[in-house]
């Protein structure tokens, strides 16, 4: 098993599956569709305390931001406000390519992030994170399995694809 958010060629890399966020480009690839998940905005509630609940998205121009970084550019945080997409440009003292790293600094209080529903579905129902702005969020992602091929499939990987359609229909939105 390997962990990384980064974008992966599973036949030069001798990947037998691999679970692929958003719209997929390449045909050849077989799809299982495992859910959708939605972003999320969020902060524990120390940082909320210490530094004030934004008002709205623009208010996080005041806020440490903890940014998701996809191929060395930290992703855009979009918002719908006043029924258009805008992009609020936010910064921060810390971003990273791993979600479980900016989950984990917003949780010791060190500033606002975004990040997708899963990433922190626990933590929000233990209350070591609060959302903002919800309804303002773009629309979310879609989680797919992707392989090479169906028929040699070996039985351990036959497992694990039933096994991620199982859990992923009990946690994705």
């Amino acid at each position: 098993m390997r962990l990384s958010d980064r974008f992966v060629d599973l036949v030069a890399e001798g990947i037998d599956i691999a679970i692929r966020l958003g719209d997929l480009k390449d045909s050849s690839l077989i799809r299982r569709y495992l859910g959708q998940t939605r972003f999320v905005l969020c902060a524990s509630p120390a940082y909320l305390k210490a530094y004030s609940t934004p008002s709205t998205p623009h208010d996080l121009v005041h806020h440490n931001c903890l940014r998701y970084v996809f191929d060395g550019q930290p992703v855009p945080w979009d918002f719908l406000i006043d029924k258009t997409w805008q992009t609020v440009s936010v910064s921060g003292t810390f971003n990273s390519d791993n979600g479980g790293a900016l989950k984990n600094a917003a949780i010791a209080g060190l500033g606002i992030t975004r990040l997708l529903s899963f990433q922190v579905q626990e933590e929000v129902q233990q209350k070591q994170l609060e959302l903002l702005f919800p309804e303002q969020l773009p629309p979310g992602l879609v989680v797919q399995a992707v392989f090479t091929h169906q028929r040699n499939l070996s039985p351990r990987v036959r497992i694990f694809l039933e096994f991620l359609t199982t859990y992923c229909t009990k946690v994705l939105v």
